[in-house]
């Protein structure tokens, strides 16, 4: 870059001659060739014909462009010389006859590149090559047909042949000609054969011909590709593949972050046009999301079914983020996709893809993603406040939808009244689906807990929903509300009565203070106290 940018700021400045004073002079050896180590900027050369022929500079892959110039080397005589591509590179080309002087020069040279000069064998033929051959089958599946030709060319005419002897000119739509270091003409055969089958030209088992007429030099018409300037591939169409009928959720629809394993939902289902392999030998589906230079690229093959025409993907367990981070600290809302590659029919047939242009043949689907608005309860057997745990071994803790948790403690003061406490892992303690009480259900022990009467409390530590909301789960029992005759009052002491809200209610001597007061709970002396 430095380079570059040193030779860009030298020609502005001058330091480097637009123009060369001196031209090299091209003296070719015993074996018929010169070589050279050409300098930063421009270079110019002189050469004086020695016999009529083809004099060919030969740059190898760089991008140095060779041009024929004037004496001076002016930028409005430079034209630039036929270029052709081998296996070694790129060869720039001009017919020369014998005793005239020729000037050249080269384009702005900013890495070391040797050139070699010399007479070429003559043949200036248009090299093409196909990625089909003549009368292979073609499947709908199968590729477009890429023609590779080693120069710019011009092309009159492009056929396609079927029938007893009908053509007409391919659709300017299907085809697409790509001019970079080679030269490439497109013609999307998916596409055609379609537009032929509807119009009912073609059919299963038929052979249908791609010719291209008058292919021609662009630098010079009067070259042209073999003996007459045409080309021609001849294809049969095979069997015709299965297609995708339906997906459920629909491609481009929103998934949960989250379907528990057990549960109904969780399922994507594709239906296809004929029936399937079951067998699963070579068939894969891949679930992925994320960016792979941010680090947040994450890749599951999540189990499968194929039964007749449908495959059911089970996403079930698996957790998907709202939100992942992109490239270059880039963020924003995940985008799953979803691919099942390797679908055969029970005779073997392939599986059209649904993204034709996607570069692959496996059937696509793209997801957004969505937090799911979950309903959360849960509950406990005794009830949280009962007033003694005597006779239970175990308390249950119920719940409606599955969590994500790290553990569950049990707090306790013994005897003496020291507080004491247990811990234990998800793994030891797991909620896990029970169809008797239609929820997710978990066992606390309480062997070996000397609590007395004394208050018991079971929390479920860090937990969240699968959506991603932190929930609370406690419970306290062996404790309910003070009653007026466990409160300390008294006969003739005041006792102001306040609700559980802070509102004073009233005030009295003694008991009578709770007396006319409505069923309920209420606050004295710093105490709650149940009126019954």
């Amino acid at each position: 870059m430095k380079r570059t940018l040193f030779i860009l700021m030298a020609v502005l400045a001058g330091l480097l001659p637009l123009s060369a004073q001196q031209f090299k002079e091209i003296a070719l050896d015993a074996e018929g060739q010169a070589t050279f180590s050409l300098d930063m900027g421009v270079n110019y050369f002189q050469f004086t014909a020695p016999e009529t022929g083809t004099l060919e500079f030969s740059v190898g892959w760089s991008s140095t462009m060779i041009y024929q110039c004037d004496r001076a080397g002016s930028e409005d005589s430079k034209v630039v010389l036929a270029k052709s591509t081998t296996g070694n590179g790129n060869v720039y080309s001009l017919p020369v006859e014998e005793g005239t002087l020729y000037y050249f020069c080269t384009s702005l040279v900013v890495d070391p590149v040797t050139m070699s000069v010399a007479y070429g064998s003559g043949d200036n033929a248009i090299q093409l090559s196909s990625n089909y051959a003549d009368g292979e089958v073609y499947t709908m599946t199968g590729s477009n047909l890429e023609i590779t030709i080693d120069r710019p060319v011009t092309i009159e005419r492009t056929l396609v042949e079927y029938g007893e002897g009908q053509q007409e000119d391919v659709p300017t739509g299907y085809i697409n000609a790509i001019y970079v270091t080679q030269y490439y003409y497109t013609i999307d055969l998916r596409a055609l054969v379609d537009y032929l089958m509807d119009g009912g030209k073609i059919a299963v088992g038929d052979r249908f011909t791609i010719r291209l007429e008058g292919i021609a030099d662009a630098a010079d018409p009067s070259v042209v590709y073999g003996t007459d300037g045409t080309y021609a591939v001849t294809l049969e169409l095979d069997e015709m593949p299965a297609t995708l009928v339906s997906v459920d959720p629909a491609d481009g629809s929103n998934l949960y972050t989250y379907y528990p394993e057990g549960g109904e939902e969780g399922f994507i289902t594709f239906t296809f046009s004929e029936a399937l392999d079951e067998s699963l030998e070579g068939v894969d589906a891949v679930l992925s999301w994320g960016d792979q230079e941010a680090g947040s690229y994450e890749v599951y093959h999540p189990a499968f079914a194929i039964e007749g025409s449908v495959v059911t993907v089970d996403i079930r367990g698996i957790r998907i983020p709202e939100e992942v981070e992109g490239g270059r600290g880039s963020g924003g809302a995940t985008r799953v996709s979803l691919s099942i590659s390797g679908l055969k029919t029970t005779d073997g047939r392939s599986v059209s893809p649904n993204y034709e242009n996607a570069g692959t043949s496996a059937i696509l689907a793209f997801y957004g993603v969505v937090k799911q608005e979950i309903s959360f309860i849960y509950d406990f057997d005794p009830q949280s406040g009962s007033e003694s745990l005597e006779g239970y071994k175990e308390i249950l803790i119920w719940l409606n939808n599955p969590i994500l948790y790290s553990g569950v403690q049990l707090q306790w003061f013994d005897a003496r009244g020291g507080q004491q406490m247990r811990s234990w892992t998800a793994e030891e303690i797991p909620f896990e689906w029970d169809s008797d009480y239609e929820g997710y259900v978990a066992y606390v022990p309480l062997s070996g807990i000397s609590y007395n009467i004394q208050p018991v409390t079971v929390t479920v530590l860090d937990a969240y929903l699968m959506n991603g909301d932190a929930v609370t789960i406690t419970g306290t029992f062996n404790s309910r509300p003070n009653s007026i005759e466990h409160l300390d009052v008294a006969s003739d002491e005041v006792v102001k009565v306040y609700g559980v809200d802070g509102r004073f209610v009233k005030e009295g001597v003694g008991a009578e203070a709770f007396e006319g007061l409505a069923r309920g709970i209420y606050v004295a002396k710093g105490r709650k106290v149940l009126v019954r």
